[in-house]
């Protein structure tokens, strides 16, 4: 286990996501070791950076065990997270699961949002088909999503991946009571410490949405 930084960067559009881009600079560290160093308990914090002068964060403290006889890796987290603009601010806790081998990776998170869950923001009036639009709604919606995935054969360092998500409006102010799509993941590993990668994804609500995202790790020498 290493303690490291790095840097994300996504562009393009994203579902549930009113931003073409952002970027984000995050930390982890171990904190314990048990077992005999074969689990850690560890924090992770991270900043974000978008348009509109939005900016973001989130902390969490988890759990990670290694499995000598499955040869993987489980762990749990809990996490808060805030985002906010201008004009303003949606807090979030969140939860996940992780289970992950050299032959698969398995996520589940939830998302449970805090206070205040909707807010519009107004725009500089304009036509759309025979609407003036004045304004957006924005929501923080609770849910949960999950991830399956594995490399392609012959192609170690190409991952794909598939998941669902669901999501709801406890405020009922949404036209649809509920959200909820498949999401598709491609990963390639260009280094231990670089991936690249293209995400697709489709429901009702926002429709079909694609982005990519890449990712530099900057770890500290040595094994801890």
């Amino acid at each position: 286990v290493r303690t490291y930084a790095w840097l994300q960067g996504r562009g393009g559009e994203e579902y549930g996501v009113d931003q073409d881009w952002y970027t984000q600079l995050g930390f982890f560290s171990p904190v314990a070791f048990f077992e005999n160093e074969r689990a850690v308990l560890f924090f992770q914090g991270n900043v974000q950076f978008g348009e509109e002068r939005s900016t973001g964060a989130n902390i969490g403290v988890g759990y990670r065990q290694y499995e000598f006889g499955r040869d993987s890796i489980i762990g749990a987290s809990l996490w808060y997270d805030v985002e906010n603009d201008p004009n303003r601010t949606f807090h979030q806790l969140g939860v996940s699961f992780e289970n992950y081998s050299r032959s698969h990776e398995f996520r589940v998170n939830g998302y449970l949002p805090l206070g205040e869950t909707q807010h519009f923001r107004s725009t500089s009036p304009r036509y759309i088909d025979n609407n003036i639009l004045v304004g957006i709604d924005e929501f923080a919606l609770a849910g949960f999503d999950m991830e399956l995935g594995a490399p392609i054969p012959g192609m170690p360092q190409l991952w794909a991946h598939g998941g669902y998500y669901y999501y709801i409006d406890r405020e009922d102010n949404l036209e649809h009571d509920q959200v909820h799509g498949l999401r598709g993941r491609l990963e390639y590993r260009l280094a231990p410490n670089v991936q690249f990668n293209a995400i697709f994804s489709h429901d009702e609500v926002f429709e079909s949405s694609i982005f990519g995202m890449f990712s530099i790790a900057f770890r500290t020498p040595g094994q801890v």
